[in-house]
């Protein structure tokens, strides 16, 4: 091993290349044990009921820290750290007022608006009003309907809304009057004011104004956090790589060594069976076994590694053709070494015997 390293630190991109393998390994590992695959599977297939909150097609947040691009991240106001008045409006009727503030200082209209809704009851739902109140200080209401147990009202997906603005909610809300392409800058509230019928029902409310930019990795159209998928695709992707790149060079160096040094019909028909192997279309055949057999990654790992057993073995040949004939391989042969041993360990040059 001192040998092979001293021999990797006269190559900086060596060393850049291992550092970066290594970077990798230490990825992977952290996924494995933050996330563990069940958990990871039941997120990614979990749809929009677990990434409800997150906003559809988002860049990654580090969009935001190059120049010029300023995209609006999703803002959560939660009715449980805002103002909240009750009073009794009589008939065992209470009134429940909810102030939920924001400050919007972006320049970028919002994708969407939305709240969702945590109401208890046993037997009448909470009939609740929405009011927005944008910086101007003008008012317009959004509508009154019944909040059921975690509800969600999308404003942006209300079309009733929609023809009353004149336009998308998530635009029109946000528009400055003077300057209805740009977004109106300061301090917004959504004035939740809910009805209960019940002495024992409750109430509670989450607006999301969903931005543009999410994660470190964006979202797809399903909401999904990308980051999962990058940071699970890490081990897979080194699994198949270190596997079949090692398994596949040490097979192929194998095969090679053998065949040159028996020769004859040995060497003439791993020579045809590589020659058949270099016009096989690889990625076709991976896609139609995903397709009509198996998704397992071992099968088509193995099949990855079949495919390529054969892929260098004229290379390898070709050097093993000058190894045979060299003089510590005559020396092995006339000290009786058996064929495989001095194929093999005195062929490679990392296992050649002094």
């Amino acid at each position: 091993m001192s040998r092979v390293w001293s021999e990797l630190r006269r190559y900086p991109t060596a060393v850049a290349g291992l550092a970066i393998i290594g970077l990798l390994v230490a990825i992977s590992i952290y996924t494995v044990i933050a996330i563990p695959y069940g958990e990871a599977i039941r997120l990614w297939r979990g749809g929009e009921g677990v990434w409800s909150e997150n906003p559809r097609n988002a860049r990654p947040i580090w969009f935001n820290l190059l120049p010029g691009v300023e995209l609006p991240r999703t803002i959560t106001v939660s009715s449980q750290r805002a103002p909240r008045r009750v009073e009794a409006v009589g008939g065992g009727v209470k009134q429940v007022t909810m102030s939920l503030a924001f400050d919007f200082p972006y320049r970028t209209f919002p994708t969407e608006l939305a709240v969702f809704f945590d109401a208890a009851y046993a037997e009448r739902a909470p009939h609740v009003v929405l009011t927005w109140q944008p910086p101007d200080g003008s008012e317009i209401r959004l509508g009154e309907f019944t909040a059921e147990p975690h509800g969600i009202y999308r404003i942006s997906s209300d079309q009733r809304l929609r023809q009353t603005l004149g336009g998308a909610p998530e635009i029109v809300l946000f528009s400055a009057p003077a300057a209805p392409q740009h977004p109106l800058r300061g301090r917004y509230t959504l004035t939740i004011t809910g009805f209960l019928f019940e002495e024992s029902a409750h109430l509670d409310a989450r607006l999301v104004v969903y931005g543009r930019a999410h994660g470190l990795a964006g979202t797809d159209d399903q909401r999904r956090d990308l980051m999962i998928a990058l940071l699970w695709g890490t081990p897979v992707a080194m699994a198949f790589g270190l596997l079949a790149a090692v398994g596949s060079t040490v097979s192929t160096l194998v095969i090679a060594a053998i065949g040159v040094w028996y020769g004859g019909w040995v060497d003439g028909l791993i020579q045809r069976i590589t020659e058949v192997n270099l016009i096989v279309p690889a990625v076709p055949i991976l896609i139609m076994i995903g397709t009509l057999y198996s998704r397992s990654l071992w099968i088509i790992l193995s099949v990855v590694i079949l495919l390529s057993v054969f892929a260098g073995t004229k290379t390898y040949r070709a050097l093993f053709l000058q190894v045979k004939e060299s003089p510590y391989i005559e020396a092995a042969r006339s000290y009786g070494a058996p064929r495989p041993i001095a194929t093999v360990r005195h062929a490679h040059p990392l296992l050649r015997v002094p």
